[in-house]
């Protein structure tokens, strides 16, 4: 895939428009270390009493030219990166969905909407702070589904709580089961032992669901914790194929990996996840600068396959 994502008349293009952006960017950042040296020069001279002979007020002008370079350089450096961002990067990634033959949408600056994520059920904590970026509509196999990263927080300051930060998967998979059923990595156990781990479990309910033990899969539930507001619904939905899919995935994002299934839909969260790793900087004609792309993409869609394969 890469050879024929570097070779691609689009993506040579937009080389060719990265690289003339990427030149601007230097100029801006070369100019702002000489804001910030010619700044710093001038405070030396100052405390040294090379400009005892002139007046205040030409000291506060050489000082204000410095500080407007500096803020002009960032400023035209940051409004660079974001044109990066949201058009040459944009426009890449959709040419390697249309070459994946992905019939997927991708909008760099937006992200999925916080009722997704609330009504997952997948976190304990509603968030106060809510934002993302990278999204994808599509469909994979027919079933509707949409993507983004997400950072998700509670209250501020010091006692700011990070709820999650990372991928946010949902599928619109139909199905005929009951209740909501989520998959969580299994902390208590791990850190706590599997008696006294499992009865905190059953202690602390997540979200009004009872927790669903699975006493004949020993390494799922050394991974994994259950809870459902319909057991039987539970137990139907973790085949063995479902338990050992779960932990293969577990293997790729070890204690990252959640998952909840509800009628309808199923949501996929994992944590610290990035996707699409560009920056103005990378070549879009070297192939090394799409090996994270490549990764990503696989991955994505072994996710996408098995989901929408197992409730379709």
């Amino acid at each position: 895939m890469t050879s024929s994502i570097s070779s691609n008349p689009t993506i040579k293009r937009l080389e060719n428009e990265r690289y003339a952006l990427f030149q601007q960017i230097r100029q801006y950042q070369m100019l702002l270390l000489g804001c910030i040296g010619g700044g710093a020069f001038l405070i030396y001279i100052y405390q040294q009493g090379g400009l005892s002979s002139y007046p205040f007020w030409v000291v506060i002008f050489l000082g204000g030219i410095a500080i407007a370079g500096v803020i002009f350089c960032i400023y035209n450096w940051i409004m660079m990166t974001q044109t990066f961002i949201r058009k040459i990067k944009k426009q890449a990634i959709k040419t390697v969905f249309q070459i994946e033959e992905l019939d997927w949408s991708y909008e760099p600056k937006n992200y999925l909407e916080q009722p997704y994520f609330e009504n997952s059920r997948l976190f304990s904590s509603k968030p106060t702070n809510y934002s993302g970026n990278h999204l994808v509509l599509g469909s994979f196999d027919s079933i509707p589904f949409g993507m983004s990263i997400l950072d998700c927080s509670r209250g501020g300051g010091k006692s700011q709580e990070q709820i999650f930060k990372g991928l946010f998967i949902q599928l619109n998979a139909p199905n005929q089961l009951k209740g909501t059923t989520v998959i969580l990595p299994d902390i208590a156990q791990r850190i706590l032992g599997k008696s006294f781990g499992k009865k905190l479990q059953n202690m602390n309910s997540h979200r009004k669901m009872k927790m669903v033990y699975f006493e004949e899969e020993e390494n799922f539930e050394k991974k994994f914790v259950v809870y459902s507001s319909e057991e039987a619904s539970a137990r139907k939905i973790l085949s063995k194929e479902m338990i050992q899919k779960l932990l293969e995935f577990n293997q790729l994002y070890p204690g990252k990996f959640r998952v909840s299934i509800q009628p309808n839909a199923i949501n996929i969260a994992i944590s610290n996840m990035k996707i699409f790793k560009l920056s103005a900087g990378q070549s879009l004609t070297d192939n090394n600068n799409w090996k994270s792309t490549r990764i990503d993409l696989k991955r994505l869609k072994e996710i996408l396959q098995f989901f929408a394969n197992s409730f379709s």
